[in-house]
């Protein structure tokens, strides 16, 4: 039998962790939105839910403007 509390608790404790480490998988300006400006993230996957993806792979091809 599975403790509902128990996965709970476990989850609970690692969703820093994982949060953290999914994060480092993205370029610098999806983390700093991410953690500095989240209902803007929030507001365009909602409308949108690849819009990340679509917006990094646009621009690995035109390349960052601001960098």
């Amino acid at each position: 039998m599975v403790d509902a509390e128990e996965v709970r608790d476990h989850i609970r404790h690692s969703l820093k962790a994982w949060f953290t480490t999914s994060l480092e998988r993205y370029p610098d300006w999806v983390r700093d939105a991410v953690v500095h400006n989240p209902a803007w993230i929030e507001a365009r996957l909602a409308k949108n839910p690849q819009w990340i993806n679509e917006q990094i792979r646009r621009m690995s091809m035109q390349g960052d403007l601001f960098a």
